[in-house]
């Protein structure tokens, strides 16, 4: 019998480097996936605020995409003009110049739309440049901005966010 013990020497160091680099490929694609799904659920957190701060700023206002509520926690591919937010009436259609058709605002819709995502990973789960999927908000229209009338405050007095 021949003794092939002195043949074999090295052998569990590349058993540990092909099981070691599986291990870390599957680590890695685990980070990104988490990654991910941090970045949509940001996304989705954006048009829950951005929805919040339009049924309480001035209908139309222009700096909610830009306030840091907003923008501390976008991701980097977010930009102002991902952000839309349309007035509803009460059926759900889109009030048509919300500024002067006020009364017939019910609620406030608030959508974030192509945004890409930019992974960092060497092999990404997900391709680097996709868009997600638009995130959606709607809700319940409250003062649009409007404060009301009270003894010390009188006339159509607004806040401006």
């Amino acid at each position: 019998m021949i003794n092939r013990k002195g043949h074999q020497k090295g052998i569990a160091i590349v058993e540990f480097t092909i099981v070691a680099s599986v291990l870390l490929l599957v680590l890695f694609t685990i980070m990104d996936a988490g990654r991910y799904m941090f970045t949509a659920q940001t996304l989705n957190d954006i048009t829950r605020k951005a929805a919040r701060l339009a049924t309480v700023c001035q209908v139309g206002d222009a700096d909610i995409a830009t306030m840091p509520s907003i923008v501390e926690i976008a991701p980097s591919t977010f930009s102002a003009s991902n952000l839309t937010i349309q007035y509803l009436n009460n059926s759900g259609g889109i009030v048509t110049n919300p500024a002067s058709n006020y009364a017939a605002i019910a609620s406030v819709r608030a959508t974030v739309s192509n945004v890409g995502y930019q992974s960092f990973s060497l092999f990404p789960l997900f391709t680097s440049g996709d868009a997600f999927a638009d995130f959606v908000t709607e809700v319940p229209a409250e003062n649009l901005g409007v404060l009301r009338e009270t003894k010390n405050r009188t006339g159509d007095k607004k806040t401006d966010c």
